[in-house]
């Protein structure tokens, strides 16, 4: 029971509930975003007058400064970036802490597993028992108060809000911690020892065995969805399905480093699905992630670690893969273990799923420092220099299959002769269409398409030129005396070549799984797809349990949030496309620069792969990234531009082995740009420039 005199306090607040809400519909803002304005800014808009903001921004991060008598608010990213000053130079954390001190206002020990809510609405979530996590509480948060078994504040006193509350309801409290929401997580098991204010960390989440095979019972509302909506950007955009999800989306949240949460990919009317990350985690998780390429022998390490990863997966896929010959040899718990190990694989500290952010990384944080600091060293000379230690240096499977086919072309053999070959180079190479562990990879068709359009010089061209590439490499390694910047010039080049390097050796281990999906689709009677669109649980209740799962006529995505799946049907997909896709009438937009070079020409936009037959001699080639089968295309095609990539992107090796102008990383290119725009692609400086939309009457240059 709370005291009358708490209750009555309450109550008072309670009672400016309904002119809070009529302050927020006057300004013109839902009820739970007016809490983003001062006092101010809430006065200028209800005297009508026109105020400048984002609510993007305020609900991403607001940092409000009082110096000198002098009040300032910054608000999105400049607010973000005063976090980081501040965590980095005066809330530092140090790595593998175990213990955690604050002031105790409550008596009592508990154990239990944590429950971070930074918001009240993230209150609601916290389970009977739960420790309660936050900043600091308020009267949302004495529900949740009220069904945790203790509380943990960064902020606070003896008189706070957590104090006073946890002391009418008899729990174990602990305030002012300052970084207890920045070392727990979700799930950590912890002792809140609220009589001498300590919280031990008895086991982290990270070295759980999470069951990230199951999905979750409630059904995602719309308001749900839209309420994760205004901090997610588009990541990338790639062949997807539920089963590639549950590697990276399990991978990305059960790490070493800070859980990206959550995860969404929608489908389109493409080829392909969109990925969507909350941008603030995202920034969180790579910015942990890029400190160890800072580490002395980083590089060597970095490298033992690829090769014994690949290994471990290959094994893990092997043993799945091999599951439908051994039906009836294996027990039925033996078959569920293995397909358990799989789907729990992701979650695992060495996983190779880890190699899948490293590079975005280093490409988004290490490598401008790096660039930065190559410039000072090498002056005028840096752009001569940056182009030597940023080509490829390694031939990537893509490409070695291209020079097997031009080597090939360049012999004669009898017909049976020569599909025997075309048969082994099909075998050796069917994982490069593996996007998804479910998908089909290389075809003999395929293959005899790209044998009959491979040009007789090609592979050898190809060839001479990585060879120089490596040789112009070493020859100026040798001439760096100063060891970090030879450290720096190691890594640059190591990151454009594993780039491609890395999917190439993850599809490689998927390609073992063929097998086993084969097994499915006969047995379930289910299409390439609907197979790929199973849940990892509902694979599981079919061997397990003999449960035949249904397949999903309605699929439009899945959401990943706070550890489970959530299938989308097509009316949720819509729904969230309506929001996160903004149509924007910019005639002029920015990239980054693949390869240089000027060119102008009408635009092609690829949303299937059916669509790069359409490319004509001289087009701009616009897609949201490129890949193997864009080859052909992009060889006719007079400039590349791409909404994906960094310099490590297919788009841009492609371009540069080319010569082909390219801008990539636009994000926006194939929403702005439709078929048959007259288009000038300025790769000197990244920019692409409308100068006749298709259904113009006249130019408007």
């Amino acid at each position: 029971m709370l005291s009358a005199s708490v209750e009555d306090s309450l109550m008072a607040l309670a009672n400016l509930i309904p002119f809070y809400k009529q302050i927020a519909k006057a300004i013109g803002v839902d009820y739970q975003d007016w809490v983003h304005f001062t006092i101010d800014e809430v006065g200028i808009l209800l005297r009508g007058e026109k105020l400048d903001y984002s609510l993007a921004d305020r609900r991403m991060s607001y940092v409000y400064i009082i110096e000198n008598g002098n009040r300032r608010i910054y608000f999105g990213e400049i607010a973000q970036k005063y976090t980081e000053y501040i965590d980095e130079t005066i809330n530092k954390v140090d790595a593998g802490i175990s213990e955690i001190k604050g002031n105790p206002t409550s008596p009592g020990i508990v154990e239990g597993k944590v429950r971070l809510a930074l918001s009240p609405d993230e209150s609601r979530e916290v389970q009977e028992g739960e420790i309660l996590v936050t900043g600091m509480t308020s009267p949302d948060y004495v529900p949740a108060m009220k069904r945790a078994g203790a509380i943990v504040t960064d902020e606070g006193g003896l008189l706070s809000h957590a104090a006073i509350i946890s002391r009418e309801l008899g729990k174990p409290c602990v305030v002012g911690t300052k970084i207890a929401t920045q070392v727990l997580k979700d799930g950590d098991e912890v002792e809140v020892d609220a009589n001498s204010g300590i919280i031990k960390i008895l086991k982290s989440k990270n070295t759980q065995k999470p069951v990230v095979y199951t999905s979750s019972n409630k059904i995602l509302s719309k308001e749900d969805l839209g309420s994760l909506l205004p901090n997610l950007f588009l990541w990338v955009a790639r062949p997807s399905s539920v089963q590639i999800a549950a590697f990276l989306c399990v991978n990305y949240y059960y790490n070493p480093y800070h859980a990206i949460d959550p995860i969404l990919f929608l489908e389109t009317d493409g080829d392909y699905a969109e990925w969507y990350l909350d941008k603030p985690s995202f920034d969180l998780h790579i910015k942990e992630k890029a400190k160890e390429f800072y580490k002395e022998n980083f590089l060597e390490t970095y490298i033992t670690r690829d090769r014994s990863a690949q290994k471990e997966l290959i094994r893990v896929c092997k043993q799945v893969g091999e599951i439908p010959k051994l039906i009836g040899k294996l027990s039925k718990e033996e078959i569920v273990n293995r397909i358990q190990e799989l789907y729990e694989y992701p979650s695992r500290p060495d996983s190779y799923i880890y190699f899948s952010l490293s590079v975005w990384a280093f490409e988004e944080i290490v490598l401008p420092k790096y660039k930065e600091k190559l410039k000072i060293e090498f002056g005028d000379k840096f752009n001569e220099i940056f182009n030597i230690i940023s080509q490829q240096t390694e031939t990537s499977a893509e490409q070695d299959y291209r020079i097997r086919l031009s080597n090939l072309a360049r012999q004669n053999f009898e017909k049976g002769k020569l599909e025997e070959k075309l048969h082994d180079i099909q075998k050796n190479f069917l994982f490069l269409k593996i996007y998804n562990p479910e998908a089909e990879g290389l075809t003999i068709d395929d293959v005899r398409e790209d044998y009959k359009n491979i040009e007789l010089e090609e592979g050898e061209n190809l060839t001479q030129q990585i060879e120089k590439n490596k040789k112009d490499f070493e020859t100026f390694l040798k001439t760096v005396m100063n060891r970090e910047v030879k450290t720096m010039i190691r890594q640059i080049n190591y990151s454009v070549n594993f780039k491609t390097l890395r999917a190439d050796r993850i599809t490689h281990a998927f390609s073992f799984l063929a097998p086993f999906y084969k097994y499915l689709m006969e047995k379930l009677q289910f299409s390439r797809t609907e197979v790929g669109n199973l849940l990892p649980s509902e694979i599981i209740d079919f061997f397990k349990n003999d449960i035949i799962p249904k397949p999903r006529r309605d699929f439009g995505g899945v959401l990943y949030w706070r550890g489970q799946f959530y299938i989308l049907d097509k009316k949720l997909q819509k729904a969230a496309s309506s929001v996160l896709h903004k149509v924007t009438n910019t005639r002029e937009f920015n990239g980054q620069i693949g390869n240089k070079g000027y060119a102008q020409g009408m635009a092609k936009v690829i949303k299937k792969v059916s669509d790069l037959k359409e490319v004509k001699g001289g087009d701009i080639l616009v897609a949201q990234f490129t890949r193997p089968e864009y080859t052909s295309a992009i060889k006719k095609a007079a400039a590349i531009v791409t909404n994906d990539g960094g310099i490590t992107s297919h788009a841009a090796i492609i371009s540069r082995e080319l010569g082909k102008p390219c801008i990539i990383g636009t994000k926006i290119a194939t929403q702005v740009l439709k078929d048959g725009d007259e288009v000038e692609v300025d790769a000197n400086e990244g920019v692409v420039r409308v100068l006749k939309r298709a259904d113009d009457k006249s130019s408007d240059n």
